[in-house]
């Protein structure tokens, strides 16, 4: 196996990051040397000085890139509260066991759901595990349910298993991919099938007549391109009398180029639905532009961190010249490296240029890894976006935040299109992967999300297809609309 280690996982109301003897003192105070977390489990409480050395183990740790070791951070305040883990692995089987420690002040607020139903998705599609299990003290009820909620089945019983003034007995529970976050089991063969052939049928009985869909991660295979089949897909869609577009996080003149060259691609979705374009003539037909000063205080704030910022204005994307010297220390593949390059023009001023030009669709942030694994500078644009709460932000891949108008999304704009082209919003249907589908998933008449989604938008696809990499899209469109 080839191990990716402990990386930075974002999701909306919390941070999964690595461990510093730093964080001692924070983990103390709110779960570490709380005995209530304790009550099931044959560990004890630990002070900040027994967590500075513990933590000090953790971090030499880091070094193997099997170590999985994750600080559970609210995303509203710098409170850690609590720990997940891969306490054991196999590598010739590829299974893992995952435990999670949570203090009992934030208890019973699906805080460790949303840990444990990321951690299960990077797991599994991210160090490509084939099983990954937890176990559970017999009576610990709410540990059992948060496993249940991630999908994850009991499996038997352990006698004996653990000591915790005595001998005690916990219960196995496994999971293997794809592992729905929020989702109850499986229902038995017979109802899986009979529910399948109800949803299918609902489909048949309002064909599909608008078809949006991400790029990266969705349409595009990890080498930036449409693999042929999916591409054979897109034209027999179109051919059979659908629209078909490109609903992306991109700004007009970053689209792939291989989508907009499709005979019968009319539209464009862009900047998270910022900006609507019709492309015969490039012209926008939907915007929900930022404000042309806010934007401007944002761009002056973030000119100065050490992180990429980039924004898209008018159809195109600019960043701040001085910043794209960072671009060699983004933990984003190549292929992604050359896309920015690329579609991004440098600006020695940005500021003045978005208070002469306004029309701001979105800023896209990319953060760069500290030795810790937290992102530089990310406690400031933390503190700027919580001075503007009503602002839309989302990730849009791996160490990305990005952020639109409050009303913008993929989903008001997937809308605004079908009103325009005279489509019931039930004849819709989108296909995407990552947070900033999430809204268009909502929207849509039917929504499929692919298998290498992020596990905060499967609860909200109507069917799953298969990944970016194996025709994901093109077995949608077979299955659902020709």
């Amino acid at each position: 196996m080839r191990h990716p280690g402990t990386q930075n996982i974002l999701i909306p109301r919390l941070l999964l990051r690595r461990a510093a003897p730093a964080d001692a003192e924070n983990c103390a105070l709110h779960w570490a040397s709380d005995p209530l977390v304790y009550r099931h489990i044959s560990a004890t409480p630990k002070n900040q000085r027994e967590m500075e050395v513990f933590l000090a183990s953790v971090e030499a740790a880091y070094a193997d890139p099997a170590t999985y070791y994750w600080l559970i951070q609210l995303r509203s305040s710098p409170d850690i509260i609590g720990a997940l883990f891969v306490d054991d692995l196999s590598e010739r089987s590829r299974w893992c066991e995952v435990d999670y420690q949570l203090g009992s002040a934030y208890w019973g607020r699906g805080y460790a759901t949303e840990a444990l139903g990321a951690a299960l998705d990077y797991l599994f599609r991210r160090a490509l595990f084939h099983r990954v299990q937890g176990k559970c003290a017999m009576g610990n009820r709410a540990s059992a349910r948060v496993m249940e909620k991630c999908g994850m089945v009991r499996e038997g019983t352990l006698r004996g298993w653990y000591w915790n003034e005595g001998p005690r007995a916990g219960r196995m529970w496994p999971c293997t991919p794809p592992c729905r976050r929020t989702l109850p089991p499986p229902p038995p063969a017979p109802l899986r099938d009979k529910i399948e052939r109800e949803r299918e049928s609902a489909v048949m009985k309002r064909p599909i007549k608008l078809l949006a869909l991400d790029l990266d991660g969705t349409v595009l295979n990890d080498a930036k391109h449409i693999p042929p089949a999916t591409r054979q897909a897109l034209e027999a869609a179109i051919a059979a009398g659908v629209t078909v577009i490109p609903a992306s996080g991109r700004p007009l003149t970053g689209l792939s180029p291989e989508f907009l060259d499709i005979p019968g691609v009319e539209y464009a979705l862009t900047s998270n639905g910022a900006a609507l374009y019709r492309l015969r003539d490039r012209q926008p037909i939907h915007t929900d532009y930022l404000d042309t000063g806010l934007a401007a205080e944002l761009m002056d704030r973030l000119s100065s961190l050490e992180l990429m910022a980039t924004f898209f204005a008018a159809g195109r994307g600019y960043a701040v010249q001085r910043q794209l010297a960072l671009l060699p220390r983004l933990s984003v593949s190549q292929a992604v490296k050359d896309y920015l390059a690329t579609s991004r023009q440098p600006l020695e001023d940005p500021v003045d240029f978005i208070r002469q030009n306004g029309r701001v669709e979105k800023f896209s942030l990319n953060f760069i890894h500290t030795p810790g694994g937290t992102w530089v500078d990310y406690p400031q644009v933390q503190a700027l976006l919580e001075e503007h709460p009503g602002l839309s932000v989302v990730s849009g891949g791996t160490d990305n935040l990005e952020i639109t108008a409050p009303t913008a999304s993929k989903g008001t704009a997937l809308l605004a299109l079908a009103d325009h082209l005279g489509i019931p919003h039930e004849q819709t249907m989108a296909c995407g992967d990552s947070e900033n589908d999430l809204e268009m998933l909502k929207a849509a008449g039917f929504a499929v999300a692919m298998a290498n989604s992020e596990a905060c938008i499967l609860p909200y696809a109507d069917a799953v297809t298969a990944s970016n990499e194996e025709d994901g899209v093109a077995k949608a469109i077979a299955q659902y609309i020709l």
